[in-house]
């Protein structure tokens, strides 16, 4: 990550803080929280830790963590800590409703974790299931890489954006069974 869009992130950062701090925190009825393991856009720091500082400078406001989820664990904790929701978007976006093309599926269940990758550029996780051209090159101008995005959406070429949740699926289950599995410890 460039010096300046680091820079960027920690001004925004400090910012939502002094105005939630000043206003009471009037405005803001709570957080989503996005960290390393976490599909797309990532920061610097873990999901927990984030959620655990977040919880101790606004102990009155809903939080969510969201990355790397994907196991009823990971859900007792965050529950039992004081979360009021936890997000799963990658152990979904693997579901037999996702609208997903299957082959795609099928290709990050085998690809998993290990074949996870954050491009430099744009701090973004992903899956890349072929090395085109233009996926290394500066895409700053379009972070998202969209051509390439829909390509891997579509046809399991190009890439898509998963986070670390991933790792908890094995094979291909409906989302009433994922969520059965997800909260079977609370």
């Amino acid at each position: 990550m460039s010096t300046l869009t680091y820079l960027f992130i920690v001004l925004f950062l400090a910012g939502l803080y002094f105005y939630a701090k000043y206003t009471g925190t009037k405005y803001v009825d709570g957080f989503t929280i996005k960290g390393l393991e976490s599909a797309g856009k990532v920061g610097n720091f873990t999901v927990k830790d984030l959620f655990l500082e977040l919880k101790s400078r606004f102990p009155d406001r809903a939080l969510i963590p969201m990355g790397g989820i994907g196991h009823p664990d990971q859900v007792q904790w965050y529950m039992h800590n004081g979360a009021a929701a936890v997000a799963v978007g990658s152990v979904l976006a693997l579901a037999r409703e996702s609208p997903l093309h299957t082959d795609v599926k099928e290709k990050i269940i085998k690809q998993n974790l290990e074949h996870l990758r954050c491009l430099s550029d744009s701090n973004q996780n992903c899956i890349v299931f072929d090395e085109p051209p233009s996926l290394d090159t500066d895409q700053s101008w379009n972070w998202n890489r969209d051509e390439l995005l829909h390509t891997g959406i579509n046809t399991g070429k190009g890439h898509v954006y998963m986070g670390h949740g991933i790792q908890y699926v094995d094979h291909i289950r409906s989302v009433s069974d994922i969520i059965k599995f997800l909260v079977s410890k609370l």
